[in-house]
This record gives C-alpha cells, structure tokens and sequence, in this order.
C-alpha cells in the first residue's frame, strides 16, 4: 500500500512538505495544492514559489493543476516538466463554488459536461507532452449525486491516465457527511485505471478499514489526519506512536520552514495558528494554552503560549 499527501490551499505549501519529509520520512508523494493558470498562461509568484524545485529538493512532489482546456493542462504540463517534474495531476475534485461556475473541479463530474471531460483528457493525451507526461485524476464521484460513477470509470479507462484518485462525496456533500464507500466500491469494480482512496483517514484504524474493504486498490491520500498527526503513516504501518516531544520538535520545524518563506512573524504566526487548530486534538488538556496560542498577537506572547502548551498538555493514547 502506497500512502499520499492531499493538498490543502493555503496551509500545506513546500514548509510543510520539506518539515515533515524531514521528520516523518515514508509519504511516497505529496500532491501540491493546485495551481489555475491566467490569461496570460503564467503562475502566480506564490505558485512558483511553491514549486520551485530549490524548494522542493528531496521531497517526492506532485504538482496539480486544475483547467477544463486541453491546450491550458498542456502548457502547464509542459512549464511543469521544464522545472523537471515528471508526472502531474489533474483536480476534478474541488467543490468550491467559484470554481465550478468556471467549469473546473468538480463542475467536469456533471453528466452535462462529459463531452467538454472527454475532449480535456483527449486533447492532453494526444499531446506531445500526453504522450510522455503521467497523468493522475484526483476526483469526486459526481456532483449532485454518486450514480454516475460507473460512468466516470467508463471514461477514464479509455485514457491511459495512471491513477485515479477518489474522494468519495459528492461536489454537493463539500467536505460533510461521511464518504460513500458504496460509490467507492461501485467505482472499484468499474475501474481499469489504478485506484487510490481518500477521504477522512485519521487514524491507523480507518486506514486499516479501508485496506481491509479494498484490497487491490494501489494506496490512501491523507489530508488533515496528517495534520492532526504527523506521525499518522509510520503509526499505519506499525511504528510507534506521536510522542509530545516530537509534536514539540514538529511544530519547531515547522515554524523555522515558515520563517524561511514568511520572515515577518505576526504574519507567519497565521500559518502556524491553523496547524495549532489540527495539532492540538492529538493531545487532551491544555485548552487555556491553546486559546492563548489563537489569541497571541506577538512572537513573545505565542511562544509564552506554546511552552505553556507544551507543559498542561497529554499526548492522546488514543486517537480521537
């Protein structure tokens, strides 16, 4: 079993990558948070950045890119491979609103935009780039409803894409609920492209359960149980579990990454409050800390409240 990094937009850019790549080795990739090229066919500084392969040295990244038009995943594929990636993937996943009034994420899922599906997926394929480039699908099983997932297989096993990876809710469900594993298992039994599942694996259990109701798929995308825990894959696959001084190590790392991207504190300390929301329920107690730490408007008082976060607080012994 193969275990992958998902993206989340804003929090997990190349200082997270690069800090727990160091510290909890065994991730065989992590996705980068999508990229939507302008007009004008260029990245966005921050995008650059983010995947600048500087930034990036040693670290098993993926890049994804999110487009409805052929000719704009084909030049992203081709300003990707010029940076030297060699494999990308393509989000038909993300339900956000905006996004799918353009016609991208999760919009291509919809039965009324097959055609516009298969003409993406088509042109990029007979591409130069196509024909040379991996490509991987990270989606939805629909948009209003999970009936057309058998469908989605059909399409995608006409293109030789090399995985799909599937959220199992729908565009409609955003991030409520609890994943279908019906439509996972529909998709399972359809699909001639390899599967990789995704969607709350939070501990080793869930992780099991799945590996046990999907035998033959290829692997497991973790996204905020990678947050909550860092040490969450290395737990799977039976290693020992987070201690607080590594969760202590972790978040120094952590900080010292962001520093190197974010050198003002006050606006660095936004990015390290949003981990501190997903951190902290590994641990019971420590609550009046865990305020102060939301709460810190300097460098002084947060790091007066992490120490004292670090003294109140238990490491769970079981996972929430």
């Amino acid at each position: 079993m193969q275990y992958y990094f998902a993206p989340m937009e804003g929090v997990t850019g190349y200082p997270f990558r690069n800090a727990h790549h160091a510290l909890f080795p065994g991730m065989d990739a992590y996705y980068a948070p999508f990229i939507e090229l302008n007009p004008a066919m260029r990245l966005k500084k921050r995008e650059r950045r983010d995947l600048l392969p500087e930034n990036n040295a040693g670290v098993p990244v993926i890049p994804q890119v999110m487009t409805s038009q052929a000719g704009e995943l084909i030049r992203a594929c081709e300003m990707l491979e010029q940076e030297g990636y060699r494999e990308v993937n393509l989000n038909l996943g993300c339900p956000s609103g905006t996004v799918v009034k353009k016609h991208r994420g999760a919009a291509l899922l919809a039965e009324s935009e097959r055609e516009r599906l298969k003409a993406l997926l088509g042109g990029f394929f007979d591409s130069a780039v196509g024909a040379r480039m991996p490509l991987s699908v990270k989606s939805r099983t629909g948009m209003d409803d999970s009936a057309g997932v058998t469908e989605l297989a059909r399409i995608f096993g006409q293109f030789p894409i090399s995985l799909w990876i599937l959220h199992p809710r729908t565009q409609k469900d955003q991030y409520r609920g609890t994943p279908n594993l019906f439509a996972f298992r529909d998709a399972v039994e359809h699909s001639m492209v390899p599967m990789v599942y995704n969607g709350d694996v939070r501990t080793p259990a869930d992780a099991a359960r799945i590996g046990a109701a999907f035998p033959g798929i290829r692997g497991i995308m973790i996204g905020r149980g990678l947050l909550r825990n860092p040490a969450l894959v290395r737990e799977i696959q039976g290693g020992p579990p987070l201690s607080a001084a590594e969760a202590r190590t972790w978040m120094e790392t952590y900080t010292a990454r962001q520093l190197e991207e974010i050198p003002a504190f006050g606006s660095c300390m936004e990015k390290l409050k949003q981990e501190w929301g997903y951190l902290a329920e590994s641990f019971t107690g420590g609550e009046r800390a865990l305020r102060r730490i939301r709460q810190a408007s300097s460098r002084e008082e947060y790091l007066a409240a992490v120490n004292e976060f670090f003294r109140e607080a238990q490491i769970r012994e079981t996972p929430v």
